[in-house]
């Protein structure tokens, strides 16, 4: 099932020469399996290979110090009904707290969590043009940057830890 590494490439391969010239991507999971499949689709986007990172399976309390590393985080999930209507997944609030800016696919799933704009950007699944577009916002606007990041992480711990998501669980069953 795509989780959507094809589509961060195909956005990339659309920015301004001077943005794609120095948009890197990192992959941090995922099967070893798939890394060259996805080095060549990067390779032949006309990409430079040095700006592709994949590093495979990491230990769970490392993925912090890795995603500290990158400008951004993308889940750019396809509007498959598995992801539109029944997933939560907990890569979106690691994201969240990672305080660095989120770009994520327009998804019913998370709109509860998710605001375009106040702490993410949304775009239309599936469209490299869109996500190419949310790219340009987050390399070339600072200030965003910041207060998507900021408000994503005040968010997470206000609302989305397992603590608060018990707490609601909790209060549907009394």
């Amino acid at each position: 099932m795509s989780k959507g590494v094809d589509l961060i490439i195909a956005a990339i391969s659309l920015l301004p020469p001077d943005l794609r010239a120095r948009a890197a991507l990192g992959l941090v999971g995922g099967p070893d399996d798939i890394a060259e499949q996805y080095r060549r689709l990067w390779v032949e986007a006309g990409l430079d290979p040095a700006l592709f990172l994949y590093a495979g399976q990491v230990p769970s309390d490392d993925v912090p110090r890795w995603m500290s590393a990158f400008d951004a985080c993308v889940l750019p999930l396809p509007k498959q009904s598995h992801f539109v209507y029944y997933t939560s997944p907990l890569k979106l609030f690691e994201y969240m707290a990672s305080r660095r800016p989120l770009i994520a696919s327009d998804l019913p799933s998370w709109a509860d969590v998710l605001a375009d704009g106040y702490n993410a950007l949304l775009f239309e699944p599936e469209s490299a043009p869109a996500l190419s577009a949310a790219l340009v916002h987050v390399m070339t606007d600072a200030a965003l940057c910041a207060r998507l990041a900021g408000n994503a992480h005040r968010d997470v711990f206000a609302h989305h830890t397992w603590d608060k998501r018990a707490e609601q669980i909790l209060s549907r069953l009394t």
